[in-house]
Formats: C-alpha cells, structure tokens, sequence
C-alpha cells in the first residue's frame, strides 16, 4: 500500500512546473521563519533538496544570515544512517551519495543530535497528523527515532502532497508539524 502513495506522490510532485516549486517554496519558507519553532531555534538541521522537493537552498542561507547555527545530513550508507554536520555558507556544499549535496569532506563538523533544537524533515507526502511517506530507505524514520524528545520536527511539502490519511508502520515516526505553502498542522 505504501509503494503506491508513493508513486502516486512522487509523480504528483514530479508534474509541477519549476515555477511553482519555487513560488510554493518560497511561501512555505515565509511560514517556517514566521513559526515560534524556528524563531527560537538556535541550531536548525535542514535537509538539502533535490528534484521537485520544497526548496530549502534559500532557507539554508537565510538561516545563517539570521545568525542561525545551520546543519545538513551526511548520509551514512555503509551504517545505514544520517548525521548532521554544520555549515557555514552554501559553498561548503558538493555533490555526494545519492547525487545529493553534501558537506566537502574537509570541512565536516559533526553534530550531536542533542544539540538540534530542530530537524526540518523531507518527505513525498505528509497526512494531517504528521506521518510521512519518505523514499523508502528508512534514513529520516531512524534518524528521527533517536532525536531527544524535545527536538522538534517540521515536515515540509507542498499542498498537492498533504493527504488525509497515510498508512504507517512500526518503524515510521511522525513529525510536530507539517507546513505547506498554505496551512501548518501541529499534532
């Protein structure tokens, strides 16, 4: 059942214009900016988008202009696993495991998860009470499983990707709020 929302959802996203990915990303960065979560964050992990995902390059840089401590996943595939390390500008930035941007090997900072006030999670699709549909892999569902219990976690994705309902198994975990270009549900 899961394999189909996610093709249903991925094709779903993959059908926007790259004009609207980029207008829906930047309303939905005015409402993450806007939350108390993110206002009173001081260390904010992002992930990194690629494809049809909400942009998050922009925020990523307006973060740290905002005197934010900013940090994007390494993905670890021998371990099965995401750690975060810190940047300090978009450069720092190059391409990695699964044609993703990743922090230049030379400049990792690894970072505890216990020192992420907030993890700003990807997905295909979210439902109203912060289940997710992810790629498959499993990296965020671990990763988040480990967060301590006061980090908070913002799903972003696009109003056409924000369902009901999503199946969810034992190993899924949910994230405090999802945010679309057009609402914010907290759970």
């Amino acid at each position: 059942m899961k394999e189909g929302v996610r093709k249903a959802e991925r094709q779903k996203r993959d059908s926007l214009t790259q004009r609207h990915i980029l207008e829906k990303s930047r309303l939905i960065m005015e409402k993450l900016f806007s939350l108390k979560e993110f206002q009173n964050a001081k260390t904010i992990a992002f992930y990194v988008s690629v494809k049809s995902e909400v942009r998050t390059l922009e925020m990523i840089e307006k973060g740290i202009e905002l005197g934010k401590k900013v940090a994007v996943p390494i993905v670890r595939k021998e371990e099965n696993k995401l750690e975060f390390s810190e940047i300090s500008f978009l450069k720092d930035l190059q391409e990695s495991s699964f044609g993703l941007l990743e922090p230049k090997k030379e400049l990792e900072k690894i970072l505890a998860l216990d020192k992420i006030d907030l993890v700003i999670v990807p997905g295909l699709a979210f439902d109203l009470h912060g289940n997710r549909i992810g790629y498959g892999k499993g990296y965020y569902d671990r990763l988040l499983k480990e967060l301590p219990r006061e980090t908070k976690t913002i799903g972003l994705c696009f109003e056409e990707n924000l369902l009901e309902k999503i199946p969810s198994g034992a190993n899924d975990e949910k994230t405090c709020i999802v945010l679309t270009e057009a609402r914010v549900f907290r759970r």
